[in-house]
């Protein structure tokens, strides 16, 4: 789900499900905005109004008016995506099944592979206050990026459980949450290859 403004929002989710609203959540109306049925996994904001909706099967359509219109782009991927993220730069930072990463400098009409030697799949993303990109996900999985997600170093959690999302819990600290609950990492300022 995500909210333009305090009135306007879209709300999308499995098997194509597409919602808009234009008063506050109160009412929702449904709008057809892929040609089939596939599952609609996040929706991440760019600026000056340019949205990317992620998905199944390596789904991305694009809206540069704030969500009037959609237009699908050729994906770099077949495999589901599962999240983005955006970089200091503006730029969307795409992650999914078996440790996928891409990235688009354009507003998510191309997309470049970011080399990431895991498989594990990659689920939840956050930009940390100070600019740093953090994934996380299968297998322990937690990646860090300081140069606006062009490349990922892997941090060690410690656990071997799926973790959903990391957040900052403190200064140097992540708090990785998922299958084994919550979990207090160290974040070192540079992560080393």
């Amino acid at each position: 789900m995500h909210f333009l403004d305090a009135a306007n929002g879209i709300a999308l989710g499995a098997y194509g499900a597409y919602y808009e609203t234009a008063d506050g959540g109160t009412t929702w109306n449904t709008r057809k905005v892929l040609a089939d049925d596939m599952h609609m996994n996040a929706i991440v904001p760019l600026p000056q109004g340019h949205l990317v909706v992620l998905g199944e099967a390596g789904t991305i359509i694009v809206s540069a008016d704030a969500g009037k219109t959609w237009t699908p782009v050729e994906s770099p991927y077949k495999g589901s995506l599962f999240g983005g993220v955006v970089a200091e730069d503006g730029a969307a930072i795409a992650f999914g099944l078996r440790g996928r990463i891409y990235r688009s400098a354009d507003a998510g009409k191309t997309w470049e592979q970011v080399d990431n030697a895991s498989a594990a799949t990659l689920l939840g993303g956050s930009k940390l206050p100070g600019g740093a990109l953090v994934l996380a996900g299968a297998a322990g999985t937690v990646l860090v990026s300081r140069d606006g997600g062009k490349s990922f170093v892997p941090l060690p959690t410690g656990i071997t459980r799926v973790v959903s999302k990391a957040i900052l819990a403190g200064p140097d600290t992540l708090l990785l949450l998922g299958e084994a609950g919550a979990r207090s990492v160290p974040l070192p300022s540079a992560v080393k290859r």
